[in-house]
């Protein structure tokens, strides 16, 4: 169990080395996907590509693959004073 799922284990964390467009409408030279310097991190967040959590399985909710967008909207608010931090977004409170 990783530090963030001590306190809640329906926290997950998305992690990759670099940010590629997977769009195909930003192409290096050569044809390859473009790649963003890191801070433009939150483009595949927004394009719903948080699937897979830091151990490399898919994140699950309900027994479904669950993508961030889908798994934030299944989130609820607890009346706790630490209810977990999400990688995803952040403190959830």
């Amino acid at each position: 169990m990783n530090v963030w799922q001590r306190f809640n284990p329906n926290a997950h964390f998305t992690y990759w080395d670099k940010v590629l467009d997977h769009t195909g409408t930003q192409k290096n030279a050569d044809g390859t996907p473009f790649e963003y310097i890191g801070h433009w991190s939150w483009i595949p967040m927004l394009n719903d590509e948080c699937v897979l959590d830091y151990d490399g399985k898919p994140v699950m909710t309900d027994g479904k693959e669950t993508p961030i967008l889908e798994w934030m909207a299944a989130q609820k608010k607890h009346n706790t004073a630490l209810a977990g931090f999400s990688a995803y977004g952040g403190l959830l409170q």
